[in-house]
């Protein structure tokens, strides 16, 4: 079995900092992400395998 733990009383130094206070009390789970458009994303890849499908088909009919 563990001894039991002996903390010290809190120390006056409790003062709460101005940084401290500027940020939010909650940490944000996404940090700084920023949203994404899906559907631009999706557009992009398309255009690239079609372009990566007719460089192949091209280099075939040389």
């Amino acid at each position: 079995m563990r001894k039991k733990l002996e903390l010290k009383p809190r120390s006056s130094a409790a003062v709460p900092n101005e940084n401290v206070a500027s940020r939010p009390s909650k940490p944000n789970p996404f940090g700084e992400a920023k949203p994404i458009d899906t559907d631009e994303a999706f557009r992009r890849v398309e255009e690239r395998r079609r372009k990566q499908k007719k460089r192949n088909v091209d280099d075939y009919w040389f």
